[in-house]
């Protein structure tokens, strides 16, 4: 009886655990972040596979001609007064997809960044050690999403 018990409460949490995973795929695959605008034509999603607990997710959302004032009117969003801030987010970011052996889905750079540019930044850390930047650059009309949770 005791082994039946255990071997349901192992099922039950398998099931449980795989619900998780399942929802968490559901949202990216249904784009359900508001800091990411409707409005974009194409997007480019990389996200870690293996990753449950710690993971590193980098997108791209390609806007069209109108893209940089639709971001000028988002509340969500930050015109780039200084470079340095948004700059170390990209080096910093850049480090963990190296790390994780994933450099060749990584296209942005830190020299992109200017003062006609948008951001927003959702930084968690020390508390859950995760943060997000949502970079906009308005050279190519194109938002960048960096996520890491390690």
């Amino acid at each position: 009886m005791r082994k039946i018990v255990c071997l349901t409460s192992l099922m039950l949490a398998f099931i449980m655990l795989s619900g998780c995973g399942i929802g968490y795929e559901f949202l990216k695959l249904n784009n359900s972040d508001p800091a990411i605008l409707d409005e974009y034509i194409d997007k480019e999603e990389h996200f870690d596979d293996l990753g449950w607990m710690d993971y590193t997710d980098y997108c791209k959302y390609i806007y069209s001609q109108n893209g940089k004032e639709l971001f000028r009117k988002s509340k969500l969003y930050n015109k780039v007064e200084s470079c340095t801030k948004v700059k170390k987010y990209i080096e910093d970011f850049r480090e963990w997809m190296e790390a994780a052996d994933r450099l060749d889905e990584f296209d942005l750079k830190a020299e992109q960044v200017t003062r006609d540019d948008f951001y927003r930044i959702e930084d968690n850390r020390p508390e859950t050690d995760s943060y997000s930047l949502y970079f906009f650059d308005s050279k190519n009309n194109t938002l960048y999403y960096c996520h890491s949770k390690w």
